[in-house]
């Protein structure tokens, strides 16, 4: 829509925080610069382009980006914007505003700080909007701000823009006054509602006194038009419209939090975060990769159990010279080298103890170098799954923990597996299937089955098709009717002297919760099932990403993705190929058979996880007696599948399953 000469607010679709709305990000333009002020959403980039051409503007000509403050809907499309544009671009910020947008700080509502009284008021398409959001602005690619703006400089563009700062939304909120137009771009400063021009809306500003108090600023200017982002033009009188409102001050109202939705939630938070926290160990970065950081806090997390060491861990990250596969596999196989060299020397001398500490750490170092690493032909991935199995069987033999090397039957071949007998168990006990990630293997599920065996419930842990050893050594790829892999462990877990076959508890962890819930449909024997964490359209979730890249020259694709891709294709049995992985993808959707899962169930979720929302959706589609269980900051196990806070998941989780199996 043209504004002015030069002056045009753009009409953007978006569905926010559960509502079909519109955003309205404004373009300045003459002969010589073309200046976006707000960036719109991730995917708002095809709906900016074709307004921009509607225009006559084509999107390669921005030469500017005004970003009025740090909220996603407002950054989150600049980073493919920038790729969309292909040339460099100043991006202009307020000085206070620019380490939020830059990730020095924490975005203040969608980091991983947001209160989860600000998630209990929302509804349910809402919430998982809004946890949408979070996730990506804490997965967000690194903004640069060129330009720190400060209130009453004039950029020197399209007739000359005037900042003003207006705090109280975020700390460095910003309006912008086009000086040939008389146009005022309000951002979230003022918005259009009902007909009616209105301040900042209510509970949605960090300081929300302040917010109106910041109205009295844009009073200073002569303003013709005023560009809401939310709620779009407004041109009835709007000085007197905004002299009201600076003089009326902030609404005399108060949100009361929302109560439970449902009585089978378990629990939100277990705790009260530190007053004012806005960073929380997450946001401590050990990779530039998503895969490799998880990994990162995932290996630190299995310290308590002995199969990492902190010095070990961060010493390899230390040396990794960049993201690449090679240097990965590299870095984890000289220290899995070194230990395994350590235990064969202590055994050798018998000192035992030391070679059995050793070995254990030498098989998870052995894992991980092929576990971020997709070459399925290169010799070394057989070679160090089997070291890995090896410097295990060796752990187990020498420490007496309790724990039996098991082949599965599985059509014409088998599944590993080993199956942990509780020391502290009765003649007939519980046995916990525990189905791993879709990255990590077997082994790595320590945490639960060292929390089932000192709690009297055996534990049997396999790798199915797609994983560790099964995919590695037996060449098996995963397949979507899991049903047919879970029976056959379960068979072998019942036909088992020590259990008891009316106890069978399944726990399926990252990809394997997806899988667990699945087979759960139809194998009836399951008594409960725990989903860590909880989705439905598992599938669905990953295209989506992979779709945004289907477009994209393949020199523009990062290197991480293209790793990404590769692992996907060849863990499914497809051709390298975005298509090819996007329709093997498709089959992994659980919305049909989810109502059929007649197990009593408990779902997890996270405020951090990575595909938020899906949880809840599946806890609401199921008709079986259920439980819900989000973890927050306070528990400081918000991440996906509580990587890195596995004492806290355990005592959780089997304070609930002990209950119950």
């Amino acid at each position: 829509m043209r504004i002015a000469d030069g002056v045009a607010m753009l009409e953007l679709p978006m569905k926010v925080m559960g509502f079909d709305t519109v955003i309205h990000p404004t373009l300045v333009w003459d002969d010589a610069d073309v200046v976006l002020i707000d960036a719109g959403l991730p995917d708002s980039v095809p709906f900016l382009t074709e307004a921009m051409a509607e225009l006559g503007v084509p999107v390669q000509r921005i030469s500017r980006v005004v970003l009025t403050h740090q909220d996603m809907d407002h950054i989150g499309g600049l980073t493919g914007l920038l790729q969309a544009v292909g040339h460099p671009v100043e991006v202009i910020a307020h000085a206070e505003e620019a380490p939020y947008i830059q990730g020095d700080k924490p975005l203040l509502r969608m980091g991983s700080g947001a209160p989860p009284a600000m998630l209990a008021n929302l509804s349910e398409e809402a919430r998982s909007e809004a946890m949408k959001m979070m996730a990506a602005a804490r997965h967000r690619d690194p903004i640069t701000v060129d330009t720190l703006a400060h209130d009453g400089d004039v950029l020197p563009w399209c007739g000359g823009i005037t900042v003003a700062h207006t705090p109280g939304h975020t700390p460095g909120h910003i309006c912008l006054y086009l000086n040939q137009s008389k146009v005022l771009v309000c951002g979230d400063e003022l918005e259009v509602l009902e007909g009616s021009l209105t301040g900042p809306r209510p509970g949605l500003s960090a300081d929300e006194p302040l917010a109106y108090r910041s109205i009295s600023t844009l009073t200073r200017y002569d303003v013709d038009t005023a560009v809401c982002y939310h709620g779009g033009v407004w041109d009835d009188d709007t000085n007197g419209h905004i002299n009201e409102l600076a003089r009326k001050g902030a609404p005399m109202t108060t949100t009361q939090p929302a109560p439970p939705r449902t009585p089978a939630l378990v629990a939100t938070a277990f705790g009260a975060l530190q007053p004012g926290a806005e960073r929380h160990w997450t946001s401590i970065r050990y990779a530039d990769g998503m895969m490799t950081d998880a990994l990162a806090k995932h290996l630190l997390g299995l310290q308590q159990y002995g199969m990492t060491d902190l010095a070990e861990v961060l010493e390899v990250f230390a040396q990794l010279p960049d993201g690449t596969e090679e240097s990965w596999i590299t870095g984890w196989t000289a220290m899995a080298e070194r230990l395994q060299h350590r235990a064969e020397t202590a055994e050798r001398a018998g000192k035992l103890v030391t070679a059995s500490t050793a070995y254990l750490r030498a098989s998870t170092y052995w894992r991980t170098s092929v576990m971020y690493f997709s070459d399925a032909g290169d010799p070394r991935m057989v070679a160090h799954s089997r070291a890995s199995a090896h410097s295990y069987q060796r752990y187990l033999e020498l420490s007496g923990y309790p724990g039996e090397y098991v082949e599965i039957p599985y059509e014409d071949s088998f599944l590993p597996g080993h199956f942990y007998t509780s020391p502290v168990a009765e003649e007939k006990a519980p046995v916990l299937v525990i189905t791993p990630g879709r990255d990590t293997w077997a082994e790595d599920t320590r945490w639960i089955y060292d929390g089932a065996i000192r709690r009297g419930i055996h534990a049997l842990v396999y790798d199915g098709p797609g994983q560790g050893f099964a995919l590695r050594t037996g060449g098996l790829t995963f397949r979507p009717d899991w049903e047919n892999v879970l029976g056959p462990v379960i068979d072998y877990a019942v036909a088992r002297p020590e259990v008891d076959p009316s106890r069978v508890g399944l726990f399926g962890v990252s990809f394997g919760g997806f899988l667990s819930m699945r087979a759960a449909a139809t194998e009836k024997r399951a008594k409960v099932c725990i989903t860590d964490p909880g989705s439905i359209n598992w599938g669905g979730s990953i295209s989506g990403r992979l779709r945004m890249l289907a477009d994209l020259p393949d020199d523009q694709v990062p290197l991480q993705m293209k790793n990404m891709i590769a692992d996907y294709a060849w863990k499914h049995g497809v051709p390298n190929t975005i298509p090819a992985v996007i329709a093997a993808l498709a089959e992994y959707d659980n919305s049909a058979i989810a109502p059929q899962v007649s197990a009593k169930t408990l779902v997890i979720d996270g405020t951090e996880e990575m595909t938020p929302g899906e949880a809840r959706k599946l806890y609401d589609l199921l008709t079986c007696p259920k439980d819900y269980l989000i973890f927050d900051a306070a528990t400081t196990a918000q991440t996906h599948s509580q990587m890195g806070s596995y004492a806290t998941a355990t005592e959780l989780l089997f304070d609930w399953l002990d209950e119950r199996l």
